[in-house]
């Protein structure tokens, strides 16, 4: 007899890459942190410190060829969907910054602390793109966490999460509404950060 698999219903997970190189790359980092400066936040509150979702019309053409680039690989994703019911999107961009003071905030709440986990519905595809990443701790601590939509479920063959380390000029694209985290489990050192640009995709109506 043989026993053959079957796979059903698995959740997909897309990356585009630039070089790390690329020369727009350290120039949103700087305007990522230039704004972080003229908006204070709490770290005592916070995990990580936010820009407001406003990244996708600065100008520059440094924030021209990264909107271009992830507008480039949605598109390309989107088109590969069984069911396309929209044809115009649209995309919000934000930052988010991990430093010494926030992680020394999290780390006080216990080595499990993450940043939140959640979702982005309704957007059709979220997206991660990392600009910064400190010297220590090294990716594999500062991994986005994926957690299977199946995990009420008791099922063996099945994992709870899935970690994937971030690379510098790397996007990496899901569904958005796949839930992820990131775990704080790692001290940064002063003058370290990690800095990474976050996208929707949502439908134009």
């Amino acid at each position: 007899m043989t026993v053959t698999r079957i796979p059903l219903f698995t959740v997909p997970i897309w990356k585009a890459a630039v070089d790390k190189e690329t020369w727009w790359i350290g120039e949103l980092a700087g305007d990522i942190t230039l704004l972080l400066g003229t908006r204070p936040q709490d770290a005592s509150r916070s995990s990580g410190h936010q820009t407001l979702a406003e990244l996708q019309d600065l100008p520059g053409e440094h924030w021209k060829e990264f909107t271009g680039f992830v507008a480039s690989a949605f598109a390309e994703i989107a088109a590969t969907a069984p069911q396309q019911r929209y044809e115009h999107f649209t995309i919000r961009s934000w930052g988010l910054r991990v430093n010494a003071a926030s992680a020394a905030k999290d780390l006080e709440c216990g080595p499990d602390r993450y940043l939140a986990k959640h979702n982005h519905t309704p957007a059709l595809l979220t997206s991660v793109f990392t600009c910064q990443l400190p010297e220590r701790p090294g990716p594999s601590k500062l991994p986005t966490i994926f957690h299977n939509p199946a995990v009420h479920i008791n099922c063996p063959w099945q994992q709870s999460i899935a970690p994937v380390e971030p690379e510098v000029g790397t996007l990496l694209i899901f569904p958005g509404w796949l839930e992820h985290s990131v775990p704080i489990i790692a001290p940064i050192p002063e003058g370290g950060q990690r800095i990474t640009i976050n996208s929707d995709y949502f439908p134009a109506f």
